[in-house]
């Protein structure tokens, strides 16, 4: 025998507030023989659940992480909470635990499945990540089994419809190579999801393997699939592509989340799985996308140009909704004003007089756009005039003569102007005698 120093870690779990806490260390003296404890890892499905607070009957608490992991000492048996709730001890062993797990009736394993999909964040589609707020939210001791569930639950989760649930989880775990039960069979409760369908008949899927979309188009198709037992059939995508796609999970409707350019992809792969629940049944889709001439679509512009300016000044570009794929023919101006300019096939407007902001402010024009294929586009043009100071005309002294005795409307010559400013002159007026006029 030998005194040994060790630390036990004791835990605690405080269900009040949804969470776990962790109390430190307590170091004690003994005297024992070293035992060595067995670690026992199994998983928590439908969909690896991150977020579920957990206890073993050792006393080790943790949370669940992305892998939906459960560690506990071997032979231990394993506590999970759902807020306040604690669902049925399982005894700790590799196999994945399920919702199936706990309960001897079908209908209370789908009502835990359709609370953990009704709490999933939706941050990662690989797995459920519990939200803690709706969670902190929950009522206390939550019942599965009651008739009255939806209700006690609805008043504040949405919760995610029974059929939906059940097929999103069978098809978890089908997908996890875990068989799901039957309906008419009860679930054993010290073996979970032992109890299969044998009878059950596989879906099948009635679709094109390839199909031909025109860009700028949403809709792909619908998915066509029958099952014989008439079982609720869950539409969902796989491949990389999937991406790309969204398809409706009761309906089969397959759409772009947006719309294909085929300039930038003009081919897709996908796989479409249908699963009744029990089984799941895939198959490829390919999706080409078809190229449409994009047209020459002008826009609304509006210009700007400071006066005085000389002729042939640019005055700048017309604007283009979109610029497509076909050729430009001519583009023109139409007003009673557009001889004052011009515009050539690129969109670029040019002065063809020298504008003055007194004496027409702005310009309303239409500019019409003919393409290859004979297609026409219009749109409105505005041009403003931007006035700048005047410069005012500027005269210089000046001495004239004229003869005595001059017959009234005599020429006696002119003034000198050095600048006539940037305006026409319509008024000279002479002051200091009424003899002479200008």
């Amino acid at each position: 025998m030998r005194s040994l120093l060790f630390s036990i870690l004791i835990t605690f779990i405080f269900l009040g507030c949804n969470d776990i806490e962790y109390v430190k260390n307590v170091e004690q003296n003994t005297t024992t023989d070293t035992v060595l404890k067995k670690t026992v890892t199994t998983n928590f499905i439908d969909d690896y659940v991150n977020g579920l607070a957990y206890r073993c009957s050792s006393g080790l608490v943790d949370v669940t992480k992305d892998d939906g992991n459960i560690s506990c000492y071997e032979d231990d048996n394993v506590t999970i909470y759902i807020a306040n709730t604690a669902l049925k001890p399982i005894k700790i062993s590799t196999t994945p635990i399920t919702p199936y797990s706990f309960f001897d009736d079908i209908n209370s394993s789908i009502n835990l499945a359709r609370l953990l999909q009704s709490l999933d964040t939706k941050e990662n589609k690989d797995f459920i990540t519990i939200d803690k707020t709706l969670e902190s939210k929950l009522p206390k001791n939550i019942d599965f089994s009651s008739k009255t569930f939806d209700e006690d639950l609805n008043q504040t989760i949405s919760l995610v419809p029974f059929d939906e649930a059940k097929s999103r989880l069978n098809s978890s775990l089908i997908s996890f190579g875990i068989d799901v039960v039957d309906d008419n069979n009860s679930v054993d409760s010290n073996e979970s999801n032992k109890s299969v369908n044998k009878n059950n008949h596989k879906p099948v899927i009635n679709m094109v393997k390839s199909i031909n979309i025109y860009e700028n188009t949403k809709e792909v198709l619908t998915v066509e699939a029958v099952d014989d037992d008439n079982d609720t059939l869950l539409y969902s995508l796989a491949k990389d592509d999937a991406s790309y796609f969204d398809i409706n999970s009761s309906t089969g409707v397959l759409v772009f989340k947006t719309l294909p350019d085929y300039e930038k992809k003009n081919s897709y792969n996908i796989a479409v799985v249908v699963s009744d629940g029990y089984t799941s049944v895939t198959q490829d889709l390919k999706i080409d996308i078809l190229n449409v001439l994009d047209r020459n679509i002008l826009k609304d512009t509006t210009l700007y140009i400071d006066e005085n300016k000389p002729v042939g000044s640019e005055v700048g570009y017309v604007e283009f909704s979109s610029l497509g794929d076909i050729n430009i023919s001519s583009i023109s101006l139409s007003s009673n004003m557009s001889e004052k300019f011009t515009i050539d096939n690129t969109g670029l407007v040019k002065t063809a007089v020298v504008l003055d902001y007194e004496n027409i402010k702005s310009y309303d024009l239409n500019v019409t756009l003919v393409s290859q294929d004979q297609s026409t586009n219009s749109a409105n043009l505005k041009i403003n005039v931007r006035d700048l100071p005047d410069q005012k005309p500027i005269l210089v002294d000046t001495v004239l003569n004229v003869l005595e005795n001059a017959k009234v409307g005599t020429v006696v010559g002119s003034l000198t102007i050095q600048d006539v400013g940037d305006s026409n002159i319509t008024k000279i007026v002479l002051s200091g005698s009424d003899s002479f006029s200008a």
